[in-house]
């Protein structure tokens, strides 16, 4: 009997502490609030990008310097000697023995070492042209204008294949054009203007028919324009206060790409021919004191880029003004001082 007392009382004991601990988790729940059926999450914080570090830009290779070619520095240094050289306003490099003579001050070359330019413009060069250039068999370029160089222009030169560009105006270069110039096929630009450059014209060396740019205003140059000049795809044109003669070709009209013709106070004489209205693209029309004669060709007024217009002493043209005249509206000036031609320009 006492046995079965005792674990009767366990029992209970056992019951009285499930049904405390069953209390204590009910009470714990109702005390937690209940969340209004209305409530938003919090949001979640934005994550913060992790930075990308820029990559460094690589560095440009350095260019290989590039080496002269066999014969280049030579011929520079003789150009050096013979224009006086340590008296020039610029001569930054050269005669250096540690810089290469493709860094002297006006020297480009390609990327094989071969001079291609030569720019010493207003440099106070003072001398002669010396053969040697002639050996620089890549030169495309040579500009020594406004220079005391003196002398004539080397024979030795008719073999620079790839010359393009000459600029020798403004110094005190006399003697003729060799005709073995003729060989310089590539030939763009002449610019001989303001020297004694004296003689005729060799057709071989004018007509050859790549020509862009003529200048040999004011040089002793004479006789007539070869008729092949005409040929050449010219856009400028400049043989004022020379002694040429002659008449302007008809084939003037096919220059559809000239925007400047100088030829004031020369002997060229004849009528304008017509066909000039062929050259469209005219800006200046320079005749003022040549011997030109007849009247101002109608089809002046089809030229309607013409911004100057002198026939000023040409004592020789006569007539009216062509009403036409009134088709160039962007002329700001038309010179018909001493001469022939009579009547009024006509208003726009």
């Amino acid at each position: 009997d006492t046995l079965q007392v005792s674990e009767v009382t366990r029992m209970r004991c056992l019951c009285v502490l499930v049904a405390t601990l069953a209390g204590a988790s009910a009470q714990t729940t109702a005390a937690a609030p209940a969340a209004p059926p209305d409530a938003v999450a919090a949001p979640k914080p934005t994550p913060v990008p992790t930075p990308v570090p820029t990559p460094e830009p690589t560095p440009e290779p350095t260019p290989a310097p590039i080496v002269p070619a066999r014969g280049q520095c030579e011929a520079l240094q003789t150009l050096f000697e013979k224009t006086r050289g340590a008296s020039w306003q610029n001569n930054t490099g050269w005669m250096t023995t540690h810089v290469s003579c493709c860094k002297w001050h006006g020297i480009t070359c390609d990327a094989e070492g071969f001079i291609t330019k030569i720019e010493l413009p207003f440099n106070k060069l003072a001398g002669v042209l010396p053969d040697d250039i002639g050996g620089l068999a890549r030169l495309e370029n040579l500009q020594l204008d406004h220079n005391s160089i003196s002398g004539t222009l080397p024979r030795a030169w008719d073999s620079l294949a790839a010359l393009e560009y000459v600029f020798l105006g403004g110094t005190f270069i006399s003697g003729t054009i060799p005709p073995e110039y003729g060989s310089l096929k590539r030939m763009v630009n002449w610019d001989l203007g303001v020297t004694s450059i004296s003689g005729t014209l060799p057709e071989s060396v004018i007509g050859k028919g790549g020509l862009h740019y003529v200048n040999l205003a004011l040089t002793q140059v004479s006789g007539t324009i070869p008729h092949k000049f005409f040929q050449n795809p010219l856009d400028y044109v400049n043989f004022g206060r020379t002694s040429l003669s002659g008449t302007i070709s008809d084939a003037i009209g096919k220059l559809d790409q000239l925007d400047h013709f100088y030829m004031e106070h020369t002997a060229v004489s004849g009528t304008l021919p017509d066909s000039i209205k062929g050259a469209r693209r005219l800006y200046d029309l320079d005749l003022e004191g040549a011997r030109l004669s007849g009247t101002l060709p109608p089809e002046l007024g089809e030229m309607t880029r013409l911004d100057y217009v002198h026939f000023g002493k040409c004592v020789g043209i006569s007539g009216t003004i062509p009403q036409t005249i009134a088709g160039l509206t962007r002329v700001d000036y038309i010179d018909l001082e001493s001469t022939k031609v009579s009547g009024t320009i006509p208003p726009e």
